[in-house]
This record gives structure tokens, C-alpha cells and sequence, in this order.
């Protein structure tokens, strides 16, 4: 017999043994599958069962036209057991490609769709946390002169000067928080803002009631702090003309981004401290320069009078 005609012989027999038996197999002599490959080479070459670890490198097209991949047993038209990873994949929004549905999947990996994208699909961001104003998480803080003003002072240059009146707090001056509340995230994924409204105000105790003949200022923080992390400073400051009255409220909104900072699933306490810092107290001291009583127990009280406060999260 030639070569040609062993050729033919057994092209005949593999045609005969695929119409008798229906199924085909590569590096397996007991296919399990109508399309059946071992890719290790490594299945029982008996009729006895194919282990989940041996069946990790197989691949199967089933009579039914289901593929497993590392099964040979699929379920659904394509059933891979293990990671799927696909390069390349097209970014939304790019030229050619807009995606208007969400893959989502059950708890036994069957892949479905959403209607709609979540927000992180266009880089947005959700609320997730609403406090408004409560009175009873408000604190009015009163401060007396000496609290205030301390010998560490400076005239008009800057310059170092005892007898000057622009004047640091005592470094012995503890401010409080004015405000205080606690909030739940929801969402685990680190990228998160926080936007709040504050209303402050500061009333002063003017000797006899009397408005001082002369302005003054003072400078102030707002300190923010979210589990005694100061996430937001703003500084500014107040400056009251002469015959100015003795009550003040400002307003300020301000936003922080929290991506840094780790906050827990629940109960996240925020505190707002409205904290003045260097002032011209001193120049309003007196009989003879303003109304200022250095020897009273109070010169200012300071209060958050109304306040919002939102979580944003991806």
C-alpha cells in the first residue's frame, strides 16, 4: 500500500468514528463534549469523572452549541469558569462609541444589561449625605479680652511692639467647636467632596452698650474637621467701621475634596470651630480709645447660626 492510499485509509476511519460517535477530542481519547480539547492533556483516559482542576484547561462546544471554557459542562451559550479579560475595550464617549446600557450580573455569573449608566460612568457624582441646621448640635462660644489679646503685638509696620495694637491671640486659648454633627457614607469607592453653607455670627459686649468711637478688625479661621482631621480652612476677616453696631453675621460656602481622607461606614463627626485669631481689640480698649472692657469676663461671643452640609460620592 502506497503512501497516498494509507492517507485515504485513514481519513475514512476518522470520518467513520466521528459520524458513529458524534464527538470529537484533542488530547483526549474519552471526549466529553461534541467538540472536546484537553488542553494539558492531562484527563482520565477512562470513563471516570474530570476534576474541576483538570478541567481548568479544557474547552468544550457542547451538542446543545453551548462553549465552556474550563468546564466542561456549560450552562449558557458561552460559560467561562475563571477571569475574562478583553483588551482594548472602546472608551464612552469616543468617537464611534456610546454606551447607553450597564453590564450587571447575577449571583450565579449570568451577565445581563441596565438600562442607563451609573454616574462614574461620565465621572460624575452622587449625593449620599444631607444635614441641615439643628440647634441643639450649636454651641455659642464666649471669649473675655484676655482671651484674646495677648502681649505679643505689633505697630503698623509690623514690627514687634509692646505698645503696639494689632495683637495675636494668647497661644493658652483653646477654641472650641461651635458645631457638631455625625454622617453615614454608602459608597466604598474613595473619591468623594463634601460642599457646605455656613452662617456665623459674633456679638459683641460694647462697655454700657455704647458703639465704639473708632473701627477695629480681627482676623478669623473656619476650621472644618471630619474625625479631628481638619479637611477645609478658610481665613478671612471682620472689619467693623466706626459707630459700627455689635452684632455680625457673614456667610461663607466651602468645599472640600475628601478623596484622601478615609472616613468610616457610619458615624463620620464633623465639627466647625469659628476661631479669631490676630485683631485690633486692643486699640478699642479703654475709656479714652473705645468700649472695650479688658477686666470683663466676655468681649465677643461666637456662634454658627445656620449651616448645610452635602456628601458627594462616586
Amino acid at each position: 500500500m502506497n503512501i497516498k492510499n494509507l492517507q485515504m485509509l485513514i481519513l475514512i476511519v476518522l470520518s467513520s468514528s466521528i459520524t458513529a460517535f458524534g464527538q470529537v477530542g484533542i488530547n483526549t481519547s474519552k471526549p466529553k463534549a461534541t467538540f472536546h480539547i484537553d488542553g494539558g492533556k492531562d484527563n482520565p483516559i477512562d470513563d471516570t469523572n474530570i476534576t474541576a482542576v483538570q478541567q481548568e484547561n479544557d474547552f468544550v462546544v457542547t451538542s446543545n452549541g453551548n462553549v465552556g471554557i474550563a468546564t466542561i459542562a456549560p450552562t449558557a451559550k458561552l460559560e467561562i469558569n475563571g477571569k475574562t479579560k478583553i483588551n482594548n475595550l472602546p472608551v464612552n464617549g469616543t468617537t464611534g462609541f456610546t454606551a447607553t446600557k450597564t453590564v450587571v450580573a447575577d449571583a450565579n455569573g449570568i451577565i445581563g444589561v441596565l438600562n442607563g449608566l451609573p454616574p462614574s460612568a461620565y465621572n460624575g457624582y452622587t449625593m449620599t449625605s444631607l444635614k441641615n441646621f439643628n440647634t441643639s448640635n450649636a454651641t455659642t462660644r464666649s471669649y473675655s479680652y484676655n482671651q484674646l489679646v495677648s502681649s505679643n503685638c505689633y505697630d503698623n509696620n509690623g514690627n514687634f511692639s509692646t505698645s503696639g495694637v494689632r495683637c495675636d491671640v494668647p497661644t493658652s486659648t483653646v477654641f472650641s467647636e461651635n458645631y457638631q454633627f455625625s454622617f453615614d457614607k454608602s459608597s466604598t469607592n474613595t473619591d468623594k467632596y463634601i460642599q457646605m453653607n455656613i452662617d456665623f455670627n459674633s456679638i459683641f459686649a460694647y462697655k454700657n452698650n455704647v458703639i465704639p468711637p473708632s473701627g477695629f478688625y480681627y482676623i478669623y479661621n473656619i476650621d472644618v474637621t471630619i474625625n479631628d482631621i481638619v479637611v477645609k480652612t478658610y481665613n478671612s476677616n471682620l472689619t467693623i467701621p466706626a459707630g459700627g453696631n455689635n452684632n455680625f453675621t457673614q456667610s461663607k460656602s466651602i468645599t472640600a475634596d475628601l478623596s484622601g481622607i478615609s472616613l468610616n461606614p457610619t458615624n463620620n463627626v464633623v465639627k466647625i470651630y469659628f476661631k479669631i485669631s490676630q485683631n485690633l481689640f486692643k486699640a478699642n480698649a479703654g475709656t479714652a480709645n473705645g468700649n472695650f472692657e479688658s477686666t470683663a469676663p466676655k468681649l465677643v461671643d461666637l456662634s454658627i447660626t445656620d449651616m448645610s452640609f452635602l456628601l458627594y460620592e462616586k
